[in-house]
């Protein structure tokens, strides 16, 4: 049983009284009158950020007067670095204590270990994770002060398979490890820093120091750290003040304490210290608001003593406290993430309206954060988080990233201008001149089909373009230059790390280089996150020797990200005085006039403590680690901390990342208790704030645009449109007014994927080749020629290897189909041009129009001297109604330019149209199709194009007219196959119609 000492120096400052504030504003009363005293006291914190903000609490304490401070040291925290020999004083006897290795050489040595496994052979990278895991666990085991020879016991019958495999793993620790680290001289910083400990409490057991000692704010949850607080309370000069103690918990719920308990921590330190909470004090000055803290008691209260809320609403003391304590409390509960970092910034922006006034949001949630910082910057006020980023998403951390990418690719179009668009990026080239460039470079050269790898690919790219600026070539150069460091390497070999990472070193330097500037001034090695790539890249190039003899450029590229994830920058000085944006651990002890606890979603805060890839939670339990509910009993603590304070805010998203979100146990916990005393209604749920964030970027009135129908003057509208461009002008004039007037055209997406158009393309340039390779008699092999033919033509496109398979068994079927129809057509007939452009100026009311058009194939019929015309297709479905009704114009509008001797140059005069035929390809199960008309003389098709003339010759004379709009899609029932300016009309604003392209129609050549 329990003794209970007469006293001991163990104080408590209760949840919601300010610990930092009541901790400073008592020892300055009791050194009141003589200022060297509070110099003399040694206060012990759980982390340097709380250091620092007891350090500001004297100030404000002070009113900002000039002091001696006390010596503020942080203690035990697993995160923090190891204590420094000067917190042991004269303990010269433990002067021998090995230094600590570092957490990137114990991760290459494990990984390397790991590698050596049968059966683990895979990339570099999943073996850094492994190897970061197993450190973990290792530091656990040291932190726990656990004897890993235990582990052989653990094994249970029915996981022996599986143990057997684990157990692997754990020999690198029991046997490997241990030899390694004393070849070395080092020692793990987590037993280091566990002997540190009790080095100095043996020290102060030893010799008691004269001066105070206080550890304030430290739940004691290590056993090191909880011996020198067990020290520390029989120091005659020591203190323990406790953060949030419950001393008035009845006795049935603190007996059934869990480890997702917020007092689990502390009741297990009050029994290694020996004292009942009943026998702790309350720091003098420390109060908590009682009502608050009955009523996050209730929350809080262990499964086992629920049923006690039933017999809330007969306690009309409980009911009142209860009801008081909802004053200052408000729950939100935000439809999406960006509506709670909308409402969270407006009360963070409504704080500054009073100069006296502080707020801070404390979350998990990263990216809770990062929206509220941008939602701030909305009204010029910058916040950093000082939970801090990994290195990898911080500017310099990304910039060093692409630059490997872009490499890594093969300077494929996305990671090279993703690399090249960071705002570091200069390659040593004059700001105009390198936009310039950065410019021409994606409008001419790198949009469309993936150029083929490396420099030399833009290069051919560049060949072909007629488009390309002069500038292009010596900005082209420029970049490979910068690149050489890497480009030396080849990218398909092992290589040496240390080569690797210096030529990348060297890349990230050229490409950052500005003219004139010295590469110390470099934007990429300025501020915190700069200083933090510098050390880090040190440090992997000092441990270069553990990489792997040779490695691969992924692996590589893995092995900086995982060390980058595992660096997080936090902002040295905060960003403004009187908001700040914290992580749970910063936030310990922190105040604030409003607090906002943000991301109130299970996942996130509680965290999901997930699984332990080593062990089950019995077997964890049996060998000596803390229960995996331990990290929701810390943040549990967190949560009521923050709870507790006057003015409190509770937010949460209903949907994250597109999901369904759950609550916080805490919020659900919340609400039951206030059903049951009936308050439920009570609860602030931020209705007016979650209007106003609602209404902040909604606009007053909407009024839709109408549909667009633009009159140009006469003087710019188009006197010259293909073929393809009339059926266009047809069916949405206002795409000619975009293309023709405007002169809008049409981005190409980055690195396109090859589209059904691209293989109706592939088919005209095949059936082009044939045609003058065979003009007159078919070649014995036809379907093999044509598959040659379409396979040098494939070479053109980017590999898909998937694609083109599938798309060669379909072309096969095709060539048989062609070679079958061609030897019947051509019985019949001869070519007379295949792909020949011809262009007929027609006199239109004095003002010539020039109609141009490229016919995949002209025909002579034998038997009547007249002419075919031949059009390749991929789908469609084209009947003599809509060839009559001018849905599909092309063919007799290319009948009109025969007629009109259009051809004459290639020797094609004098001819009539007597057929208009559609070859369909498509390689199903029915290759191939003919749609001929005119052939049985059921279609008169010279009528046809005589229609098709005095149409074309109207519709030029109606759009002369200045009052002729051009009006965007005029008819729904006759919609272009594609639309390519469907976003700049904003179709989808003021019109209904759905998308009735035909994505299998493609291959049309003008």
């Amino acid at each position: 049983m329990m003794q209970h000492p007469a006293k001991l120096p163990v104080f408590n400052i209760p949840s919601g009284s300010g610990f930092a504030a009541a901790l400073a504003r008592r020892l300055l009363e009791e050194t009141q009158g003589n200022p060297a005293a509070l110099s003399q006291i040694h206060i012990l914190l759980p982390t340097r950020r709380a250091a620092r903000t007891v350090r500001e609490a004297f100030l404000r304490e002070s009113n900002g007067a000039a002091l001696l401070l006390p010596r503020l040291q942080p203690l035990g925290d697993v995160d923090e670095e190891e204590l420094t020999f000067a917190l042991m004083g004269s303990a010269a006897d433990h002067l021998d204590i090995p230094p600590a290795i570092t957490s990137a050489e114990r991760d290459l040595i494990l990984a390397k270990l790991i590698a050596l496994i049968p059966g683990m052979a895979g990339s570099f990278g999943m073996a850094l994770g492994l190897a970061s895991a197993l450190g973990r666990f290792l530091d656990q085991a040291h932190i726990e002060e656990l004897d890993l020879n235990n582990l052989d016991k653990l094994a249970p019958e029915n996981l022996a398979e599986h143990w057997q495999i684990t157990l692997k793993f754990f020999e690198i620790l029991r046997e490997e490890w241990p030899k390694i680290l004393r070849t070395r001289g080092l020692i793990d910083a987590a037993e280091r820093r566990s002997i540190l400990m009790h080095s100095l409490a043996r020290h102060w057991q030893k010799n008691p120091p004269a001066h105070r000692i206080i550890a304030a704010g430290t739940t004691g949850s290590i056993p090191a750290t909880a011996q020198i607080l067990k020290i520390i309370a029989q120091l005659p000069n020591g203190q323990i003040i406790l953060p949030g103690l419950d001393r008035e918990m009845d006795e049935e719920s603190w007996d059934h304490l869990g480890p997702a308990h917020p007092q689990y921590g502390l009741k297990a330190l009050l029994e290694i210290l020996g004292v009942h909470r009943k026998d702790v004090n309350t720091w003098p000055g420390s109060c908590g608001d009682d009502n608050r803290l009955l009523l996050a008691r209730e929350i809080m209260r262990p499964p086992e003593t629920t049923a006690q809320w039933s017999a809330l609403p007969d306690d009309k003391s409980a009911h009142a406290s209860i009801e008081s304590a909802l004053h200052g409390i408000s729950v939100i509960e935000a439809d999406t993430q960006q509506e709670e970092a909308n409402v969270i910034a407006l009360y963070l922006r409504e704080t500054l309206e009073d100069p006296s006034r502080t707020a801070a949001l404390i979350t998990p949630d990263r990216q809770l954060a990062k929206r509220v910082i941008a939602q701030c910057q909305r009204w010029n006020i910058a916040i950093d988080d000082s939970a801090g980023i990994a290195l990898d998403l911080t500017p310099a951390g990304e910039f060093f990233l692409l630059c490997l990418s872009a490499w890594q690719h093969d300077f494929s179009p996305v990671a090279l201008l993703s690399c090249l668009k960071h705002p570091f990026c200069r390659a040593g080239i004059a700001d105009e001149r390198y936009f310039a460039g950065l410019n021409a470079l994606e409008e001419t050269i790198l949009r469309g089909l993936k150029p083929a790898p490396g420099f030399s690919g833009i290069r051919a790219r560049l060949a072909e373009s007629k488009k390309a600026p002069e500038i292009l070539a010596g900005f082209i150069d420029d970049l490979e230059k910068a690149f050489a460091p890497l480009i030396d390497f080849s990218a398909g070999d092992d290589l040496s790390p240390l080569l690797l990472m210096r030529a990348h070193l060297h890349a990230y330097e050229s490409l950052c280089a500005r003219p004139g500037m010295p590469s110390a001034d470099l934007p990429c090695w300025r501020g915190d996150a700069g200083n933090a790539l510098s050390n880090l890249l040190a440090t992997l190039l000092d441990y270069s020797e553990e990489f792997p003899p040779a490695i691969t450029p992924d692996d590589y590229s893995e092995a900086l990200q995982h060390f980058m994830k595992a660096q997080i920058v936090r902002p040295a000085y905060g960003a403004h005085p009187r908001l700040s944006i914290l992580g749970q651990m910063e936030a310990r002890l922190v105040e604030a006039d409003l607090l906002i606890l943000g991301g109130l979603n299970e996942g996130s805060w509680p965290p999901d403590p997930g699984h332990d890839p080593w062990m089950s939670r019995a077997m964890r339990k049996e060998f000596g680690l803390p229960d995996a509910d331990r990290a929701i009993g810390l943040a549990a603590h967190d949560f009521i901390q923050g709870f507790c304070a006057k003015r409190v805010v509770l937010t949460r998203a209903k949907i994250n990342d597109k999901s369904p979100s759950v609550p916080a146990r805490w919020l659900e916990r919340l609400y039951t208790v206030l059903e049951a005393t009936s308050l439920a209604k009570t609860l602030d749920k931020g209705t007016e704030q979650i209007l106003r964030a609602k209404i902040m970027d909604k606009a007053d009135s909407i009024t839709p645009c109408e549909r667009p129908a633009p009159c140009p003057p006469v003087a710019v509208r188009p006197n010259a449109l293909s073929v393809t461009q009339i059926e266009t002008w047809l069916k949405d004039p206002y795409a000619i007014y975009a293309r023709h007037i405007l002169k809008l055209e049409k981005w190409q997406r980055l690195e396109r994927p090859v589209e059904p158009r691209d293989t109706g393309t592939i088919i005209h340039e095949v059936m082009e080749q044939f045609g003058k390779l065979y003009p007159r008699t078919l070649p014995v092999n036809t379907p093999q020629v044509l598959m040659e033919l379409a396979e040098n033509i494939l070479k053109n496109y980017p590999d898909d290897q998937a694609l083109w398979t599938y798309w060669r068994l379909r072309f096969a079927r095709i060539a048989a189909w062609i070679s079958e129809q061609e030897g019947e057509w051509r019985s019949q007939s001869s070519i007379l041009s295949l792909e020949s452009k011809g262009t007929w100026t027609a006199d239109i009311a004095g003002t010539p129009f020039a109609l141009s058009g490229k016919p995949d194939r002209i025909d002579l019929i034998q038997a009547s001297g007249e002419c075919a015309i031949l059009d390749y297709k991929t789908g469609g479905d084209f009947s003599l109604k809509g060839i009559k009704a001018g849905q599909y114009p092309q063919l007799p509008l290319e009948g009109v330019m025969l007629k009109n001797n259009a051809f004459a140059d290639i020797g094609i005069r004098g001819k009539n149209t007597s057929m208009l035929s559609y070859w369909i390809l498509k390689g199903g199960r029915k290759a191939g199709m003919v749609k001929n008309f005119g052939h049985d003389g059921k279609a008169d098709i010279p009528a046809i194009i005589d229609q098709a003339e005095e149409s074309f010759m109207t519709l030029v004379a109606d759009f002369r007219n200045p009052q002729t709009p051009y009006v965007c899609l005029p008819d729904p029932a006759n919609m272009p196959r594609f639309n390519e300016y469907e976003h700049l009309s904003r179709h989808k604003e003021w019109g209904a119609a759905g998308d009735d392209e035909d994505e299998n129609e493609g291959g049309d050549i003008e």
